[in-house]
């Protein structure tokens, strides 16, 4: 069952006032709180902003072991769709994997839709991440271990403390890793070269995620007449350990972007 809108709910909806739109997509395993930075700026800018609350379902539901990447994109559609409706103008704004997902919502280049920032966006691992995908996953499938917790077994190093929502959650499913990686290679690295809307690539210095290259792979592979490539002075992943100076910075220059489309 797909989320609706709840405009009541002031965490997932604002109503603004300049008839555009800004559709947030969390990434993998992350709280929604991890999207606040954005999500705030542009409530005070005066955009309509929401934002889906995906994969949050206790691990151990029916829901949850059915709910993957394309039930994601799915519930990601149907936002759109609404905002489509009640805006002049959307724009896109993708945490990791969440802009992949974006992404694949630009491949029929619709009107309604007027520019898209993926943030950290992944298509190239680092090698550290593809030894987790590829010799960690299927060791933990081998022994049934469908589950590990955020704070012990994860390939993350250095974290912001962000609380979760009450909605949130401890656990990862362990198959999941391989469903992102597969969406990836199957549909994001297509996709790419059929997308032609304003394209924004937010990528730290150095990501403990994503290779070096990442970036520029993107770049390159974009229809886009206008796309750019913006590096945060970060090491890390996790946006939310920028320092405030830089925090500002970085929203300046998503919100230049977008204003100028």
């Amino acid at each position: 069952m797909l989320n609706k809108i709840n405009r009541k709910n002031t965490k997932i909806y604002y109503k603004g006032k300049n008839k555009k739109a800004i559709l947030i997509l969390n990434g993998f395993a992350t709280s929604l709180t991890e999207t606040d930075l954005v999500f705030n700026y542009f409530k005070k800018k005066g955009y309509t902003v929401a934002r889906p609350k995906f994969h949050t379902e206790s691990l151990g539901s029916e829901k949850s072991r059915k709910c993957g990447p394309e039930e994601w994109l799915v519930e990601a559609k149907a936002w759109l769709k609404e905002l489509e409706i009640e805006s002049d103008g959307v724009y896109i704004i993708g945490y990791s994997f969440g802009s992949n997902l974006g992404a694949s919502l630009l491949v029929n280049n619709r009107k309604k839709i007027k520019g898209f920032v993926g943030i950290e966006m992944p298509v190239i691992f680092n090698c550290k991440f593809l030894f987790l995908a590829r010799v960690v996953q299927p060791i933990f499938n081998f022994f049934k271990i469908k589950q590990v917790r955020k704070d012990s077994v994860w390939y993350r190093g250095k974290k912001a403390n962000i609380e979760l929502e009450e909605e949130g959650y401890s656990y990862v499913r362990v198959d999941l890793a391989g469903l992102i990686r597969d969406y990836v290679n199957k549909r994001t690295k297509v996709e790419l070269m059929r997308i032609k809307t304003p394209f924004l690539i937010v990528q730290a210095v150095k990501s403990d995620v994503l290779a070096a290259n990442n970036a520029k792979y993107i770049y390159d592979k974009l229809m886009s007449e206008k796309k750019e490539v913006y590096y945060v002075p970060l090491e890390n992943h996790d946006f939310n350990l920028l320092d405030d100076a830089n925090k500002v910075i970085m929203l300046e220059k998503i919100f230049h972007f977008i204003n100028e489309i």
